[in-house]
């Protein structure tokens, strides 16, 4: 699907999963420099703004060859860049990847992309087994995958690290994680709504609090109220 002059792969409400764009490069430099974000991917080191626009021309290039690759993911088609989900080929297979930045963590929109992502992968793609590995000291990262998937995970070496990784094949994702994720997409983004709503709600109260107060009249420097 073409919007905007920017590809939209896949979609949920104002989710996006879309080709990149230039102005991706600015938050993707600030998401793969954060130490916090790298520190259990490949070395650990942040990366310049240099590194970072040769890695979204990398996945551009994937996405025009071959249809998938990591994918940007968007607030809405012309909306703040959040993060990446998508696929890479890997020595071990097709990997399942994702990265955000640090101020979506918790939020239903990163589990969400990673949903849709999936679902692209196994249905549009048809990818008939994908895997996804994560450092085993990350404990963020593996409560995660927790959620996306119900199976266990094996013991996976590479080099001197340890991870957890996760098999999944197109038979079993449709048999029982599809299901599974559209629900729980359903109830994070409508649990994010009521908590975001409560939020706004007690904002107004105290804004009004404060504007009445400022406005009490006062006499001889006591208050009237």
């Amino acid at each position: 699907m073409q919007s905007s002059g920017v590809t939209i792969f896949k979609k949920y409400n104002r989710l996006c999963l879309r080709a990149w764009k230039e102005e991706d490069v600015n938050p993707y430099a600030e998401l793969v420099g954060d130490p916090e974000v790298m520190k259990y991917i490949s070395n650990g080191i942040p990366r310049d703004t240099e590194t970072a626009r040769r890695e979204i021309e990398n996945f551009s290039k994937e996405i025009l060859e071959q249809g998938w690759s990591r994918w940007a993911v968007s607030v809405g088609e012309d909306g703040p860049f959040i993060g990446y989900a998508g696929f890479s080929k890997k020595p071990y297979g097709t990997d399942f990847g994702m990265r955000f930045l640090p101020q979506y963590w918790g939020n239903p929109h990163t589990y969400i992309a990673c949903c849709l992502a999936l679902e692209y992968g196994f249905e549009e793609i048809r990818f008939q087994e994908i895997r996804t590995i994560t450092n085993k000291n990350h404990q963020r990262g593996l409560s995660f995958m927790k959620k996306l998937f119900s199976s266990t995970p094996t013991e996976a070496t590479l080099g001197t690290d340890e991870f957890k990784m996760y098999i999944i094949s197109r038979d079993e994702y449709i048999e029982k994680e599809y299901a599974k994720n559209r629900i729980k997409m359903s109830e994070h983004e409508s649990a994010w709504n009521r908590r975001t709503a409560t939020k706004t709600k007690s904002q107004e109260n105290d804004h009004r609090s404060v504007l009445a107060n400022c406005f009490v009249p006062q006499l001889n420097g006591r208050s009237l109220a």
